[in-house]
């Protein structure tokens, strides 16, 4: 059973990973080298306050379901860790829509505040709506749901890439805009069947750990971002896109 589960969520990493190789020849016909620097150099951004808004609720997510292992509590558990993430989240970008425009100046100097501070917000945003469904799938060993939708998904992004890049031709907003895209479609159809999963019920006593287990997680997960992105950002700022 390991080395078949082991395989599964493998096929379904390489299958999103070769999804993603596709698109390489479509950047290159149809970004231009500016286009191309502004989405590696703001992916980082998505990436840095996607991390902040997720606060390590994967692995919280995954652990603490194997805690609580009355049906019961895991659905209030999970109820009230999606009610935490959705709310947070949804505050905190609203305030770095508002009022985040002089940051973003000062980090991307190069890079007009509109459109993509909003886009770069919101797809962080949107990001987030796949977290604990898959977070749950995975605890619960539900190998052919957590494939078949990480395919799915990265097959969705691919087709919203080609019409808003290669036929819109859209450019680098083209590209953060497919991101809210499908965060909005994956959160109709992931939510739709996640909501099953919910009892509607809210308790601080079952997530309060949870949230602090989850803590540590998003400086190492920052620190390891920054780690493989620093490139981007220096050359960011000593080279003209």
């Amino acid at each position: 059973k390991f080395l078949t589960q082991s395989a599964g969520y493998g096929v379904a990493e390489a299958g999103k990973q070769a999804l993603s190789l596709l698109l390489v020849p479509l950047y290159a016909r149809f970004l231009t080298a500016e286009d191309y620097g502004i989405v590696c150099v703001l992916a980082v951004a998505t990436g840095i306050l996607g991390t902040i808004l997720a606060w390590g609720m994967n692995s919280a997510v995954v652990r603490y379901l194997f805690i609580y292992t009355d049906p019961e509590r895991q659905r209030t558990f999970l109820t009230s860790m999606t009610a935490v993430l959705i709310g947070s989240s949804l505050v905190l970008c609203a305030g770095c829509w508002l009022w985040g425009g002089p940051v973003f100046q000062a980090l991307f100097p190069q890079i007009p505040v509109k459109p993509f501070l909003a886009l770069v917000v919101w797809s962080a945003f949107f990001s987030l709506v796949e977290i604990i469904p898959m977070a749950y799938l995975w605890a619960t060993e539900r190998l052919r749901t957590y494939t078949t939708m990480s395919l799915l998904t990265a097959g969705l992004r691919l087709v919203l890439i080609f019409v808003m890049v290669a036929v819109l031709r859209h450019g680098a907003a083209g590209k953060l805009e497919v991101d809210i895209l499908a965060g909005i479609g994956t959160a109709i159809v992931r939510g739709g069947w996640f909501c099953t999963k919910l009892d509607w019920r809210f308790s601080w006593r079952l997530i309060w750990k949870p949230l602090a287990f989850g803590g540590p997680l998003v400086l190492h997960s920052l620190a390891l971002l920054l780690l493989n992105s620093a490139d981007r950002v220096l050359l960011q700022r000593v080279v003209s896109l």
